[in-house]
């Protein structure tokens, strides 16, 4: 049928619909690959944008199709950085998509912003970082100009966007990068430890741990330690590891004074109770602070304090 209508000298390859898309760019978005080249064959113009300002090169990118965006990046790279309206470009929906050849294939290009955010500060390696495609993080580092340390419009860095999607092997990944920042915050002051403590990821505390430069004792813009972080949330195991930590401060307050131990007996958390109080750096003030807290603890009792 397409075939048919082609060979109509009447027909308008590049007539648009009311989104400005063509039978080009409708026909990648379907993933009809091989009515996309028979248009380009027929000399449909890959440049014509549709209402969000995407091209051909966007729309095939995120698709995954090599051969178009091959085709597309041997005829001309004007496109290669192209921003929609969103502030996106080829390689960042490559990445969106993951689609591993793709990103290749538009990094092999000198003019292409590996750095190029989108919008909301996101960068392909951060993108890459969120979805867990490790594959495609180690591709990006290979690139001299990617910044591993970028931070998006809420501060996040690639590390700390894979720390709250609990992507171990692309963690790994970045801290295998001796530039990597473990301890950059966000906007709100919170480290990936802090993220990895409040989530839960066991694992990726322990990851963090290994490195150096990893602040145990960080507080965030509210005061609060990864181990407040940690037992707000009742992860026991997370609580274990960072008391192992060699220079873990249990004691710390937040800006209204509330320590780690107030905040487990607030909140009836008695076997984080119980391993605070074992654990040989807790402080002598919290035992005499131990009562006030039991007071809104129904859990724990005067047994426990006879134990100690």
């Amino acid at each position: 049928m397409v075939e048919y209508l082609l060979e109509n000298d009447a027909t308008d390859l590049n007539l648009p619909d009311n989104y400005l898309e063509t039978p080009l760019l409708e026909s990648s978005v379907n993933n009809h690959s091989e009515v996309t080249e028979l248009l380009l064959d027929a000399g449909a113009d890959p440049k014509q944008a549709c209402i969000h300002a995407q091209v051909l090169l966007h729309v095939a990118s995120f698709r995954g199709q090599l051969e178009i965006v091959e085709r597309l990046l041997n005829t001309t790279t004007d496109n290669v950085n192209l921003q929609d309206t969103k502030g996106k470009t080829p390689l960042l929906f490559a990445v969106i998509g993951g689609h591993l050849p793709v990103t290749q294939a538009l990094l092999n290009e000198s003019e292409t912003g590996v750095n190029i955010p989108d919008r909301d500060g996101i960068t392909p390696l951060m993108e890459a970082a969120a979805g867990g495609y490790v594959d495609i993080v180690k591709e990006l580092l290979k690139a001299p100009a990617t910044d591993v340390n970028v931070q998006d419009n809420k501060g996040r860095t690639p590390l700390m966007l894979a720390v709250i999607r609990g992507h171990l092997p692309v963690i790994q990944a970045l801290l295998n990068e001796s530039e990597t920042g473990v301890n950059i915050p966000n906007r709100d002051g919170i480290t990936p430890l802090m993220e990895a403590a409040a989530g839960g990821y066991v694992d990726i505390v322990k990851e963090l741990l290994k490195e150096p430069a990893t602040d145990v004792n960080v507080q965030d813009n509210k005061g609060r330690t990864p181990l407040m972080f940690a037992v707000n949330v009742g992860h026991l195991d997370v609580v274990s590891v960072l008391l192992n930590a060699s220079e873990i401060v249990v004691d710390i307050g937040d800006n209204d004074g509330v320590t780690p131990f107030m905040e487990a007996a607030a909140g009836g958390k008695l076997n984080i109770v119980k391993a605070l109080l074992t654990s040989r750096r807790q402080s002598d003030r919290h035992v005499n602070a131990l009562s006030a807290g039991l007071k809104s603890c129904n859990l724990c009792n005067s047994t426990l304090l006879r134990q100690f």
